[in-house]
C-alpha cells in the first residue's frame, strides 16, 4: 500500500498510513516503509519532511540503512545541498555503514550535472580504489 500511495503522488497518504501503523500493536513499520516514503518525499523535492522523518526513524529502534542514506543524498544533490551532502555522507560512514555502487554512483552523477567534474571524478577514482566496479549507472 505504501508503494502505492507514494507512486500516485499521496505522500499525505502515505503518512497517514504510517502514523496509522505505528498506533497499532504488534505492527511497526520497518526501514523498507520508511525508506518508501523518504524516496517518495525527495522526489517530489519534500526534503524538510524526507528529513524529518529520516531524523523520526533514527530516534526509534530503525536503523537507516544504505539505501535511507543513499536516497537523501539523492535528494540533497538534487537540490544542490552540497555541504548537506558532505555531512550525511560522514553521518553515514560513522555509523559504519559503507557507501555501495549505487551511492557512489549518485555522487558521481550529481557532481557531474552541476558540473563539478574534478569532484566527480575524486569520487570514481576512489570508489574504484576501494575494488569496486563502475556499472553503467557510474559511467
Amino acid at each position: 500500500m505504501f508503494k502505492g500511495l507514494c507512486r500516485s503522488g499521496d505522500n499525505a497518504g502515505a503518512l497517514r498510513l504510517l502514523r496509522n501503523m505505528e498506533s497499532r500493536a504488534p505492527f511497526k513499520p520497518g526501514v523498507v516503509i520508511y525508506n518508501t516514503i523518504i524516496d517518495s518525499l525527495c522526489k517530489d523535492r519534500l526534503l524538510p519532511q524526507a528529513l524529518g522523518l529520516f531524523k523520526e526513524m533514527k530516534t526509534t529502534t530503525i536503523l537507516p540503512n544504505v539505501i535511507t542514506y543513499t536516497t537523501l543524498i539523492r535528494g540533497l544533490c538534487s537540490l544542490g545541498h552540497w555541504d548537506d551532502t558532505k555531512e550525511l555522507l560522514t553521518e553515514m560512514l560513522d555509523s559504519n555503514l559503507a557507501p555501495d555502487i549505487q551511492t557512489y554512483s549518485t555522487l558521481v552523477d550529481m557532481y557531474s550535472k552541476e558540473g563539478n567534474v574534478a569532484e566527480a571524478r575524486v569520487i570514481f577514482e576512489f570508489m574504484t580504489k576501494r575494488v569496486m566496479h563502475a556499472n553503467i549507472f557510474t559511467y
